[in-house]
Parts: structure tokens; sequence; C-alpha cells
């Protein structure tokens, strides 16, 4: 990543004609990272049978469809689920649209590049450390308290964005983003595990994925719309965060949220890897963002 930002800082050192071409090489550099480290997966970790049941066809695309239908009706039955699932949705589209948004949103107010790129890479640095920390929150707090934790950092992110003028404001911002960010995504991952049935967890974690990729659309629409009405960017992100917030139904049985100690050793496996799970191409993906924004404002 650091190669990455001095590239596209400064392309003519590394013989590049311009940042954009530097962005572009860089996201080949990000196809280069997954395909290396996909290599120890696809050598070393064997695939399991295939186990057909008898009630789905041959054909993967019909069984993909029947599967989730399946997925669907043993979903409905998990009422619990259900909540912190919706719960999910809507808190998790507010801190996308902080994360996605932050660069647009810094150009707009004035954040030079530099600091644009600077703050986001910091925040791949200290997100790991913070993650792991944050991990150990659950044995004092419980996991739903270090979520609602979580996301009262987010909410006061979001207000003192409003107020953000100089790129100081910017670096600490980033610096509170980089606190929560890898530890809620992975807490929200190891609450939902342990609700879900362990002999469907594939299942139900394919459907938590797939439709938290749904849920990501509220947030970036609500800040396009307000910036539009508004013409400035300013109230977006706080109504984008703020709506999903105050939505969140968040009273959950204590019991299916527990941290218990039996899992604890899983979760704080599951904390630093998911803090690093795409990193990589959702760094490059906001270096470009910021690149084309400053080459291309209106």
């Amino acid at each position: 990543m650091a190669i990455n930002l001095l590239m596209i800082l400064k392309p003519a050192f590394f013989r590049i004609p311009d940042a954009e071409w530097a962005s572009r090489i860089s996201f080949l550099l990000v196809a280069i990272w997954w395909a290396v480290f996909s290599i120890p997966i696809f050598r070393d970790v064997s695939e399991p049978p295939a186990v057909i049941p008898s009630d789905e066809g041959y054909n993967p695309v019909l069984a993909g469809y029947q599967r989730l239908r399946r997925t669907f009706r043993d979903v409905r039955k998990f009422r619990e689920l259900i909540k912190f699932l919706v719960a999910f949705w809507l808190y998790n589209d507010g801190i996308g649209t902080i994360i996605i948004m932050a660069v647009i949103f810094g150009a707009e107010v004035g954040i030079g590049r530099f600091h644009l790129i600077g703050a986001i890479l910091m925040v791949q640095f200290l997100g790991v450390p913070f993650t792991v920390i944050f991990g150990r929150l659950p044995e004092r707090l419980g996991t739903k308290n270090s979520i609602l934790l979580a996301l009262g950092i987010y909410t006061i992110i979001a207000i003192l964005g409003y107020f953000m003028q100089r790129p100081a404001h910017f670096w600490l911002l980033a610096v509170l983003v980089s606190m929560v960010q890898g530890g809620t995504q992975a807490l929200s991952r190891s609450m939902y595990g342990s609700m879900a049935p362990p002999l469907k967890s594939a299942e139900f974690f394919g459907f938590y994925n797939v439709s938290g990729k749904f849920a990501g659309i509220i947030g970036p629409t609500l800040f396009a719309v307000v910036g539009q009405l508004t013409g400035s960017s300013r109230l977006s992100i706080r109504i984008a965060y703020s709506s999903g917030i105050r939505c969140t139904p968040v009273p959950i049985r204590q019991v299916a949220l527990s941290f218990s100690p039996s899992n604890t050793p899983m979760v704080m496996f599951v904390l630093p890897m998911s803090a690093a799970n795409n990193i990589y191409f959702n760094y490059m993906l906001r270096l470009f963002l910021c690149l084309q924004f400053h080459n291309h404002p209106g």
C-alpha cells in the first residue's frame, strides 16, 4: 500500500506518465496481490466432497436457487437472528457510507489529496491493532454492548464530520474510524455466527454477506440525494448514517448475544483476519476515487 501511495504521489519517480496511470497500475497490483495469496488456499486446503440433497437437481444454477429458497425458509424460524440481521443491514449501511464517501466529502470541503490519501493509509495500519484490542472488549462488556459502543463512536464521527474544515480534522476522524472499523464488522459476524445454526453456517453466512451488499445501496443514495438538494455534502454524511442508527432495532435477547468463553479463541482469530480482509482493494478504490474527484471536481 505504501508503494502504491508513492506511485500515485510521485509517478515520475517510477517513470509513470501521471497519477491516473499510477492508480490503474495499482489496481493491477491488487489483482496480483489476491492471486499470490490465494495460492496457499488452492494448494493446501482440500475441498470436501459435495453432498447433493435428494430434493436438489444436478444443475448448479437451479440448485443455487433451491438452496436460496430453503435458506429464506430456515431464516424465518430464527426471530432473534432476523432482528439482528435487519439491524446489521441498517447500521452497516451507515458505516459503509462513511467509509466510501469520506474521500469525496473531504475533497469537496477542500482537504488536499496528500492528506486524504495519507489518512486512508493510516487507517489501514492502525485498524489492525485496534481490531485486536476491540476484540477483547466483549470479555468485559459483552458483544452487544461492544457493538453499541462502536456505533456510538461512529455517530460522533458523523457529527464531527459536519463541522470538518481543516486537514487536521480529517486526520482526527480517520483515527476514530480506525478504532472501530474492523472491530464493528468482525464482532457483527461473530454475533451472527453465534445465533446461526452450526450445521447451516455456510448457507446462513452466504445469505448474510450477499444481503448485506444490497443494504449498501441506501446510504450512498441518501448521500447523493441530500447533496443534490442542499448543494453540499455536509448534511449528507449525518443523515445517511444517523437514519440507519435511528432505525436499528437493538432490543435483542441478551442470551443470544452473549460472548461465551468457548467461542473467544475463534473470535480472537477472526478479528485480525477480518480487519485485513479487503483492505488492499478498498484502499486502492478510495485512492482512485480521490484522484478522479480532484481531476474532475465537477
